[in-house]
C-alpha cells in the first residue's frame, strides 16, 4: 500500500461559538467553519520545517543549494548570525 504524502497542513474542525442575537438580545449557537492552517514552522532565515512529517523546506533554491552543500552562499550564513 502507498504512502499518504502529507500536505503539511493542519484541519482546524469547525466549532460551535455562542453569539448574542443583535436584534433580539438572544444568546444562540452559531457554527464556526472549519480552515486549513500551515504545519511549517520557520527553523532559521531560509528554511522551515513541517511538524507533521519532519520534512525540511526551502525559501529559495540557493538556499536548498547552500543547505545541502552544493552552493554554499556566505550571504545565507551571514542573515542566520544576525537572527
Amino acid at each position: 500500500m502507498k504512502k499518504k504524502k502529507c500536505d503539511h497542513r493542519i484541519w482546524v474542525k469547525p466549532e460551535q461559538k455562542l453569539e448574542i442575537n443583535y436584534w433580539s438580545g438572544e444568546e444562540e449557537y452559531v457554527w464556526e467553519e472549519g480552515y486549513w492552517v500551515s504545519a511549517e514552522e520557520d527553523i532559521d532565515t531560509h528554511r522551515l520545517k513541517c511538524t507533521l512529517c519532519g520534512e525540511i523546506g526551502y525559501y529559495s533554491g540557493a538556499a536548498k543549494d547552500h543547505f545541502e552543500g552544493r552552493n554554499v552562499q556566505s550571504w545565507i550564513d551571514e542573515t542566520n548570525k544576525k537572527r
